[in-house]
Parts: C-alpha cells; structure tokens; sequence
C-alpha cells in the first residue's frame, strides 16, 4: 500500500486559483502522510519443520512461502510471505534489532514504518525504520494460542541452527524455533524450539 499525501491549505475558503482569498497570497500548505498498512495471517495448514516438501518449493524459504500464498486469496491478499528466517535465504537481522538498519536484511518480508493489523483490522503493531517491531506489540499475531515455525531469536537475529535443517527437515533429532501466536512480547518470534517432525506448527503470513 502507498503513502497517501494529504494537503491542508491553511486558509478556510478556496477560489478556483488555489488555497487562500482571491487567489492573491496564500498560506503555504501543510502536509501529512499517512502510514502504509498491511495484513498478517496464520496458516491454517500446521506443518512439520519440512516445509520444503510441503510447499513443494525449491528450498524451505520458498516452501513457506508457497504455503502462505496458497491462502493468501482468501485472505483478501494479493501476495504473502513467511515471517520466518534460516540465517542465509532469508533474514531479517544480522545484529540484535538490527543495529545496522534495513541494510542487513535479505529477501526480508516486513516493511519498514508499516502498520500491520491481523485480517479482521486489528492493528497489531508498527514496524520501525529498521522494518522489524520493537516489542511490545499493540496486539498479539494470533487470537488464541498456537506456535509456528519462526527460526529467530528474540531480538530477530536468527536462533542458530534451530531452522530444521533450513527448513527441510521432519527428523525428530533436528530443532526448530517456535513463535507464541498469543503474546504480545518477543515470545512472538521465539518461545522455544520444538522437534523437527512436531507438525503441529503454523506460519506467519504476511502481505507483500
């Protein structure tokens, strides 16, 4: 979604020259923008760690993807990506809350200073410049408790190797991190890890 710019004359009446009286001098316009807003979603679908198997997809990133663009439509979206890393194909931060900027972001799926609410409107929060939330959220992702695959730590640098073999793996002896789709702080992105073939797990969508 675009930034929408809103022009306030400082004058109450118009002419048919412009803002102020008589067309003869006017006050200089202000300007306000308004912030970008996209949706956020879960996947319906619950997932082992194998998401490059379930997505059918080339590697896990783009399986988690094509799980999320595959509800993406009824959502009411156009495109959605996973919210989800394994520290090369897609990453979000590669010092705590990305003390570097957006700079250190590869394929990353959140915009920055972007309002974010779930389907039904409710807002969520709003990124920073940084294009990650700063915790804590206005509203939890999720509207009941559920954990899906994230691979990130808590201040969104990615939890190691705990991403299911980058998230190709359903094998019990591999790990991968869990989100908490009910909370408002950085339990979200990381509440633990679960074993690799737990397919109880869902994704974060989020509208491109």
């Amino acid at each position: 979604m675009n930034h929408i710019l809103t022009v306030v004359c400082g004058l109450a009446s118009l002419s048919l020259l412009g803002c102020g009286s008589s067309g003869s001098s006017s006050a200089a316009p202000t300007a306000t923008t308004t912030t970008p807003i996209k949706k956020m979603f879960l996947s319906t679908a619950v997932n082992s760690g194998d998401l490059l198997s379930i997505g059918a997809a080339a590697n896990g990133i783009l399986g988690a993807d094509a799980i999320c663009q595959g509800q993406a439509a009824a959502e009411g979206i156009t495109t959605a990506k996973a919210l989800i890393t394994e520290g090369t194909l897609r990453v979000a931060c590669t010092t705590p809350n990305c003390s570097g900027g957006s700079a250190e972001h590869t394929d990353w799926v959140l915009a920055a200073n972007t309002q974010y609410t779930r389907v039904d409107g409710t807002v969520i929060g709003t990124t920073n410049s940084s294009g990650i939330f700063a915790f804590a959220l206005s509203q939890s992702i999720g509207t009941g408790f559920q954990t899906t695959w994230t691979g990130f730590a808590n201040d969104w640098t990615t939890d190691g190797t705990n991403h299911c073999n980058q998230w190709s793996s359903n094998n019990g002896g591999d790990n991968g991190t869990l989100g908490n789709t009910s909370v408002d702080h950085d339990g979200a992105i990381n509440s633990g890890t679960a074993n690799c073939d737990d397919n109880t797990n869902r994704l974060y969508c989020v509208e491109q």
